[in-house]
């Protein structure tokens, strides 16, 4: 009924087996495969993996800010009825790149210090109640009138200075100096194009949620039920629809987000020309 093998040749391998095992996890193994390589291969390709991962994160970059160029150059130019082939938009997106990345960074980088300022209060209150004083919360409130309008100022100041940069072939410091004067002489305009932009995405995110609440979410229930009822056990198959679901949603997100993005570009550029030409 049991069969039981007493092979001195089985025991050996088994033997050996163990032997290696023991050899291995003490980095004395035979074969030359130790566990101190192991995981000097594994450091390798996490650091391969670190270098293609910034490698794609510096392209993408690169990418986005020479696109911007381009598509600030080619608004301009179809403004004016000129034909533009995507090369030569292109091309002044390059020219212009080190400019326009130096202003997104500043930006980017007063943002975060701005962002800061007015949450550190807040943080402070949730995690150090004892400081919640008055003299803490009218901090926050002097934080909110202050920080909050000059964010939005400066935000008015770069985005003018990169149509300087691109459209008028200035300088960091002069295409600075020029928004900030576009801004000051038309501050009104500046206001109401924000209040139309932001109407805008709020009504596209408003539009997204109810698609996805009262369609999509719906949808993918039904489908997720039928595959489980169906397809009982296939843990597999389910996976791979979630991650398809999943890779759909992403992308469609990505293009509604940069059609606003073109949407958002194309309103001020034809906003700055018309500042800049008519002088609102």
């Amino acid at each position: 009924m049991y069969n039981i093998n007493f092979s001195v040749d089985e025991a050996s391998n088994q033997g050996n087996w163990l032997m290696s095992l023991k050899g291995f996890l003490s980095g004395e193994s035979a074969t030359g495969l130790t566990w101190d390589k192991l995981v000097a291969n594994m450091n390798i390709w996490i650091v391969v993996l670190f270098l293609m991962l910034l490698l794609a994160g510096l392209f993408l970059l690169w990418l986005s800010v020479v696109s911007q160029g381009a598509l600030i150059y080619g608004v301009k130019e179809a403004n004016q009825g000129r034909t533009l082939l995507f090369g030569q938009a292109f091309a002044k997106g390059r020219e212009k790149f080190w400019s326009l990345l130096a202003l997104n960074l500043v930006m980017g980088l007063i943002a975060l210090a701005i962002l800061m300022i007015v949450t550190l209060p807040f943080l402070i209150l949730v995690f150090k109640p004892q400081y919640a004083t008055t003299a803490a919360s009218l901090f926050i409130a002097a934080s909110f009138m202050v920080m909050v309008p000059l964010g939005v100022v400066i935000s008015f100041v770069i985005r003018y200075s990169l149509f300087f940069i691109v459209n008028k072939d200035r300088s960091i410091k002069a295409a600075i100096s020029e928004g900030w004067r576009m801004f000051k002489r038309n501050w009104l305009p500046s206001a109401e194009m924000a209040v139309v932009v932001w109407l805008v995405y709020m009504a596209v995110g408003l539009v997204l949620f109810l698609v996805v609440k009262y369609l999509v979410l719906p949808a993918v229930t039904f489908i997720f039920t039928m595959l489980v009822s169906t397809y009982v056990g296939s843990e597999t198959l389910i996976v791979i629809m979630v991650s398809l679901a999943l890779l759909f949603y992403a992308v469609v997100m990505l293009w509604v987000r940069a059609v606003l993005n073109v949407f958002e570009i194309s309103s001020w550029v034809l906003l700055f020309e018309k500042l800049n030409n008519e002088g609102v």
